[in-house]
């Protein structure tokens, strides 16, 4: 197995046990607090990786980079005001893959600091150095799915603030033509590079930004 494949597996694996666990655990644990205890009787409010997975969307993470969780059950009914709190419960999960992907950028700096500091003095780290895109891989990744749940399209998370956002007037002939959007956007997501640029767009923004606030970290190993 190569660098490269290696690389790519592990993190795909970080995908799968980490990332799109807390990204529904965070889901589940939002919607509890609001009051809605569907998520918790169905076992979802943890964060074993084993209550999430989806067994197809596993596979193809693992095969092609390409998958997904079970979706966190919610109702409505239980919440104060289902409007404004169903986009709170849907912004929870994005919003946990952006923390993720900063602790993992942070781990990564630190790792950066110390295979710096490694190499100038002829030590061996190619352990570290490896380290070291591992976790800025994870990091990215981690982003990118934030980015890509924020779209506003369904079933996407963002499908939620948008639908808080439209007038009540338009609810109706949007949730009317929710099927065809999310057909549309799957054949422009598969066949074309629309949303690719723009994920990639706004995943690199943020990185700049994340990596702009922890440009210190290695320097103050080195």
């Amino acid at each position: 197995m190569d660098n490269t494949m290696m690389i790519n597996l592990l993190s795909r694996a970080a995908v799968l046990l980490l990332l799109l666990p807390v990204h529904e655990y965070a889901h589940a644990r939002v919607s509890y607090a609001l009051g809605d205890p569907t998520a918790a009787n169905d076992g979802r409010l943890d964060l074993n990786p084993l209550v999430h997975l989806d067994p197809v969307g596993s596979l193809l993470m693992l095969l092609v980079g390409i998958g997904w969780a079970k979706p966190v059950p919610v109702d409505p009914r239980y919440y104060k005001n289902p409007r404004r709190d169903m986009v709170i419960t849907a912004m929870a999960g994005p919003f946990a893959n952006l923390i993720m992907g900063f602790l993992f950028l942070i781990l990564a700096q630190v790792s950066l600091g110390f295979w710096v500091r490694g190499y100038y003095n002829g030590a061996n780290v190619d352990t570290l150095y490896y380290m070291v895109l591992i976790l800025q891989t994870i990091a990215s990744i981690s982003v990118s799915l934030a980015v890509f749940n924020l779209l506003p399209v369904p079933p996407l998370d963002g499908s939620r603030l948008l639908e808080y956002l439209l007038p009540r007037r338009w609810l109706m002939t949007y949730y009317r033509y929710a099927r065809a959007i999310n057909t549309i956007f799957l054949f422009v997501l598969l066949f074309t590079d629309v949303f690719t640029n723009i994920i990639y767009y706004f995943t690199g923004y943020i990185l700049d930004g994340m990596y702009a606030i922890t440009a210190f970290i290695p320097e103050l190993i080195v």
